[in-house]
Order: C-alpha cells, then sequence, then structure tokens
C-alpha cells in the first residue's frame, strides 16, 4: 500500500495522481509504459510523476512480479492450487510420528527466530583431543604453545590464559557423516533464514572430499556448541578419525550426535559401523539424509531404508530429511526446522 505522504504538494492530497500511480502499480511491466505515456501527455501538471513517485511504483511492481514469480513456482500442471511441496518432505512426519512429539507451529517459529537472528561465533579447530578447551591438557597456561604435535590447531593461542567462554560447559551437539555428505552445508544452511536464497557461510564448504580435517566449533547464540569433524571414508586418515572417535568417547558437554547420509548414495558399510560406534559408546544420535532433493524414485529410497535395519535399531533414532539447495524442484530448504527443533530438544532448550 502506498503512504500517502509521498504524494502530497503542499500538504493537499493529490487524489487524482493517488488513483493514477495505483492504476501504474496494478498494471503489467509491458502496459506501464503506456501508462506513463499517457502521463506525459497530461496538461494538468499536478499529475506528472516525479522522481520520487517513479521510485515507489518501481518498488512495487518489483514485489508484484516477484510475488508472482512465486505464485508460479507454487503451481503445478493439473492443479493450480497445488503447492510445489516433495512428496519426501511428509517423510519427516511419517517415520517419526509413532515415537516422537511433533513440533508445534508456535514451538518451530519461536526456534527458527533463534536461529534466524543468533550470532554464530567460531572458536576453535583442533587435531588433537588433548588440546581441546575444557580437557585436562588445557590446565596448564603454555599447554596450547608446547603442543608440538598439533600445527593446524587455533585455540586463542595469543592469550596466555584460557578464556572462560571457551570452557563455560555450554552443551555440545556434533556433525557426522562420510566425506562429502553435506556436513558444512547443513551447518550453514542451520543459521540462514529460510526467505534468503544466498546461504550464510560459517563453515567453509566445498565439493572436494575430505575438506575438513580438523574438529571445528562453533558457538551459535551463546546457548550451544556445534562441532563439524571430518568425513570417514575417501579422503580422510587415520589422525581424523583418531580425533573424532575420542571426541565421541571421552568429550562431557557432547549431548547428541548426527550422523549425516547423502540420499542419493545411501546407506554403505561405513555408516552402519558408524551407527555400531555410536550404540557401543552410549552415545545417542540422529540420522539425517542430506541432498533428499536429488532422489528421483522416492519408494526405491524407502525400501533402502527398510533393508538397512536403521529402523529396528533399539535407539530408535529420528530419521530426518532435509536438501540444502533450493531449486525448481524444490523451491525450499525442506527439514531444517525439524533438525533445528531436534538439537534444542537435545540441548534442553524446548
Amino acid at each position: 500500500m502506498i503512504n500517502r505522504k509521498y504524494l502530497t504538494t503542499g500538504g493537499i492530497i493529490l487524489g487524482k495522481r493517488l488513483d493514477l500511480i495505483k492504476n501504474i502499480i496494478n498494471t503489467t511491466k509491458f502496459e506501464k509504459d503506456n501508462v506513463l505515456k499517457e502521463v506525459e501527455s497530461q496538461s494538468n501538471r499536478n499529475l506528472i510523476l516525479n522522481e520520487d513517485d517513479d521510485k515507489i511504483i518501481k518498488k512495487c511492481v518489483a514485489k508484484k512480479v516477484k510475488a508472482k514469480r512465486n505464485d508460479r513456482l507454487e503451481k503445478i500442471e493439473g492443479g493450480p492450487n497445488l503447492k510445489v511441496r516433495p512428496e519426501w518432505v511428509n517423510l519427516n512426519e511419517s517415520y517419526n510420528n509413532k515415537f516422537y512429539k511433533q513440533p508445534t507451529i508456535q514451538e518451530k517459529n519461536r526456534i527458527n527466530r533463534f536461529f534466524n537472528s543468533s550470532e554464530v561465533a567460531y572458536e576453535w579447530s583442533v587435531g588433537d583431543f588433548s588440546i581441546i578447551p575444557g580437557e585436562t591438557a588445557c590446565s596448564s597456561e603454555n599447554s596450547v604453545q608446547n603442543n608440538n604435535d598439533c600445527k593446524n590447531s587455533k585455540i586463542d593461542q595469543g592469550k596466555r590464559k584460557m578464556p572462560f567462554q571457551l570452557i563455560n560447559g555450554l552443551p555440545e551437539i556434533v556433525f557426522l557423516g562420510r566425506s562429502n555428505a553435506g556436513k558444512s552445508s547443513i551447518l550453514n544452511n542451520l543459521v540462514t533464514e529460510f526467505k534468503r536464497n544466498k546461504i550464510i557461510e560459517v563453515a567453509k564448504m566445498s565439493k572436494r572430499a575430505g575438506f575438513t580435517r580438523t574438529l571445528n566449533c562453533f558457538n551459535i547464540g551463546n546457548k550451544f556448541r556445534l562441532i563439524d569433524t571430518p568425513g570417514y571414508g575417501y579422503g580422510s586418515n587415520i589422525e581424523q578419525g583418531t580425533v573424532a572417535m575420542e571426541y565421541l568417547e571421552k568429550r562431557k558437554e557432547l549431548r547428541r550426535c548426527y550422523l549425516l547420509l547423502s540420499a542419493n548414495h545411501g546407506i554403505t558399510e561405513l555408516d552402519l559401523s558408524m551407527i555400531e560406534n555410536l550404540i557401543v559408546l552410549g552415545r545417542p544420535f540422529e540420522i539425517v539424509f542430506t541432498k533428499m532433493d536429488k532422489i528421483k524414485d522416492l519408494s526405491q529410497f524407502e525400501d533402502m531404508i527398510v533393508q538397512s535395519g536403521i529402523q529396528d535399531l533399539s535407539t530408535l533414532p529420528k530419521l530426518i530429511f532435509t536438501n540444502s539447495v533450493s531449486s525448481k524442484r524444490c523451491p525450499k530448504r525442506y527439514g531444517m526446522d525439524y533438525l533445528r527443533y531436534s538439537i534444542f530438544e537435545s540441548c534442553g532448550l524446548v
């Protein structure tokens, strides 16, 4: 709606001019030129549009064009009122309704507001578990400087004493998965507002497998920490696997693990081995399927889940289905609200 204060001359509202501008806004961009020519031909100067009016018109027309484009994306053949909602999105409810409470709209909105507005702070990267802030090796003031085996580690080495904010006992959740399973992409999507097309890059992403080589810690709104780990499998090495497993075994602040699996690659023996390790360690975990927008045959994908046996696990992990990239097939980034809720629930913040 146009604010009338922009359309006044000498304190008098130009009613004809207001109607004329509304007429322009309600036309298509092709008809707009014709209406403008008609305006310019008016003998009454009060009806001629100035620069401020033109800015208002352009802004409103652009908004209408964007709305029409979104409407087209939400329509599919065979039904103008049907929305492009991928069928796989319903899996988030159908696979978890039996054992878990579904988040309400109010809960989703509250948690989404937190993730959209909270500051995300990178805190540390380590290649050795013993130098993680709060662990035994950090009791010495110079422990970081004296540890020559961890050249990749970064923990405020310019300070002699460990800052309290790094050892304040915030709950931690960790992302695990094969190399190039989309762990860094999911992390970036978690802290990006749904309306944004461009993803906020908190964690560096790469199509190259094995890009993440250390444990990387991010503080989310000073409520919890999210740990990004090196991927296992192709492109990884023994040292990366050692630090990740030691973290899973010994870290007291760890509340829950999220095992990320590429939906288009299915569940491999390495994934099943990781699931077995988590069960043996007694670590609660959930399974997150990434890249669901690449699934072409949903029934075949569901058969794969049944054959893998993950639904029969005694720990009853949640199955969360997501896509990190919006496209014509997936105009939104689905599943993030379920993942956000699960993280809040794991950290006792619900």
